[in-house]
């Protein structure tokens, strides 16, 4: 009982000790030296605030409030090192962890790792770091724009042997691990909005697929969003320049929330089929989107397009133009071509009811519209046949009939009467047109 009670005063002394050895040393006077190691190693200045130095549970050393750079643009909110202590006696030292808390991934970030990795060792290697930690990091590239977001990346002699990182909300999860042919990818989301614009709203997503140095595929990417199904392919590679290819294809989409992310004036619902190809091709990764080139069939059913009413543009005929209204439809049916930020709608048509229609519209990168639709519709007496003029812009869309149309119109409706005459005379319109082009 004696020997216990000894024991026990010992072990209090001890942990006593190891609570206050880091009140007791003046770790300050170790700072400069500290900022000059890392800075040599990285070649910048370096700035440490504040060093602090643990015994229990096991040995630690934190350094907060750090900057890098002359004008101290990247900071770090801290950086725990986590040793083993039995490795504290050998030649190689093991780092059993190291903690970053608090920093951002931007480009001037990403050069600066790129650059020290890169750079040849002084050497033997005398530290190993077993895992690294990440938490609060922020991705911020341009478009990218997410967190906060944790990762947990483990090491081995061979580099990276596998990471487990996603959202801290836990709504994004990403798991890396070795394969034969490269690191297996597998990505899982739920609840969860993409980190671009458009910000979709993701409802689940599964993605498996394989990562090499300067490549990633993923064959199989599967996603539940707006009430449908997204299937896609993907393959990028970066090697020389940014490359992206794939495939995609979506089946009963529910368009309006989509498209009012886009827009906050003219809209359209309804189910969205479509299928096509894209590629994307640029220097850097920041000019992807602006260099987006697809081509995708695409099939809306029992919709509405608003800000655009075809039935009244045929009734009145308005030499001013007609704006504003809307269009339901049963279906809706096209190609849309997308090359960067101009977009075409191809061999269009559309048909409910009494009306049907058909065209092609441009829209430039600007947003305007150019373009022309031909609408029928079932009057009481004859079908009457109106070209429309599309123009004006995505927010504000106009439409004009064609004026020799309608020129050819008002003569047939005062030559045969309303109906027949106006829709011959519209067609003999149209023919006159395209003979003096």
């Amino acid at each position: 009982m004696r020997r216990l009670k000894i024991s026990a005063f010992l072990l209090g002394v001890v942990l006593l000790f190891a609570l206050l050895v880091p009140f007791l040393i003046p770790l300050d006077r170790y700072l400069p030296q500290i900022q000059k190691i890392a800075s040599g190693k990285l070649g910048e200045p370096v700035v440490i605030a504040e060093l602090k130095f643990a015994l229990l549970p096991l040995p630690s050393v934190t350094l907060a409030g750090i900057t890098l750079g002359k004008s101290h643009e990247t900071k770090i909110g801290a950086v725990t090192v986590r040793p083993d202590p039995w490795s504290l006696l050998s030649e190689v030292k093991v780092l059993r962890a190291v903690e970053i808390d608090g920093v951002t991934l931007d480009h001037a970030l990403i050069g600066k790792l790129t650059a020290l990795a890169k750079r040849p060792a002084d050497g033997p290697q005398t530290i190993k770091v077993k895992r690294i930690q990440l938490s609060a990091l922020q991705l911020d590239l341009d478009a990218l724009k997410w967190g906060p977001l944790c990762a947990d990346i483990a090491l081995d002699d061979s580099g990276l042997a596998a990471i487990d990182a996603g959202s801290e909300d836990k709504r994004f999860k990403l798991k890396l691990s070795p394969g034969e042919a490269g690191q297996q990818l597998n990505i899982q989301a739920k609840n969860w909005n993409l980190p671009l614009n458009p910000a979709l709203k993701i409802d689940t997503l599964t993605a498996k697929g394989l990562l090499k140095e300067h490549e990633l595929n993923l064959p199989e990417i599967n996603a539940g969003l707006y009430g449908g199904t997204l299937k896609a392919k993907l393959n990028a590679s970066w090697k020389q320049g940014w490359k992206v290819k794939g495939e995609a294809q979506t089946a009963q989409v529910e368009l309006k929330e989509i498209v009012a992310l886009l827009t906050t004036a003219t809209s359209l619902s309804g189910k969205l089929n479509a299928n096509g190809a894209y590629t994307m091709n640029a220097k850097e990764a920041g000019q992807l989107g602006d260099n987006l080139r697809g081509n995708f069939k695409f099939n809306v059913q029992h919709g509405v397009l608003y800000g655009l009413d075809l039935e009244r543009a045929v009734k009145s005929l308005a030499t001013q133009g007609t704006r504003g209204g809307q269009t339901r439809f049963d279906e809706l049916s096209g190609t849309l071509v997308i090359a960067g930020k101009h977009y075409q709608l191809n061999r269009m048509k559309a048909a409910s009811g009494i009306l049907s229609a058909q065209g092609n519209v441009d829209i430039a990168a600007n947003k305007k519209l150019a373009g022309r639709v031909n609408v029928a519709m079932k009057g009481a007496a004859s079908l009457i046949e109106v070209p429309l003029d599309v123009s004006g812009t995505v927010n504000d869309p106009v439409l004009f009939p064609n004026r020799a149309a309608l020129a050819g119109a008002a003569a047939g409706t005062a030559i045969m009467g309303p109906g027949l005459g106006t829709s011959a005379g519209s067609k003999a319109g149209q023919a006159l047109e395209k003979l003096f082009k």
